[in-house]
């Protein structure tokens, strides 16, 4: 009987540690995560939200081709409000113009302007070396690791997001 009982104890504090350790990585894992936006909004010249966006409208653009505000905001998993809001402020800083589809009003396309596109080439020039130089501190192969498993993580999370 008394072995019954410290088996079930020490199962019981096996779980709670677990549940601890469990809690432990999420609180590093925010503070982590929060650490590394703030350097890099710190190090860009320009918001990050802003080049977020303009980068998201470089990549779904086919040719330099404008794209649909839908599009962006599917892409982003952000809401109409909020991509028209971060639009406006691209908009009145001249590095993005929009434009009422020809065929149909109702849809809106918006396309870098060459403000825009100038901008995005010397925050990547920029970032790119602060890139290379973290490459070459951490190594190859840890850069292509921690690439790997930061991909993989960001997969799960949208999986689960998506079935809430």
């Amino acid at each position: 009987m008394e072995f019954e009982e410290s088996e079930e104890s020490s199962q019981m504090m096996e779980e709670e540690m677990n549940e601890n350790h469990s809690q432990s990585d999420f609180r590093e894992l925010v503070v982590q995560m929060r650490k590394a936006n703030l350097y890099f909004q710190q190090m860009c010249s320009v918001p990050m939200g802003e080049l977020t966006m303009l980068l998201s409208i470089h990549s779904l653009s086919e040719n330099h081709a404008p794209v649909m505000i839908s599009r962006l905001g599917n892409y982003l998993k952000l809401s109409k409000p909020a991509v028209s809001r971060m639009l406006h402020v691209l908009k009145n800083k001249g590095y993005i113009q929009m434009e009422n589809g020809k065929e149909d009003q109702r849809y809106v396309f918006v396309e870098t302007t060459e403000k825009g596109r100038e901008l995005m080439q010397k925050e990547m020039f920029h970032c790119h070396n602060l890139i290379q130089r973290v490459k070459e501190r951490m190594g190859e192969e840890d850069m292509h690791d921690f690439l790997y498993y930061n991909k993989k993580f960001y997969s799960i999370l949208e999986e689960e997001y998506a079935r809430q």
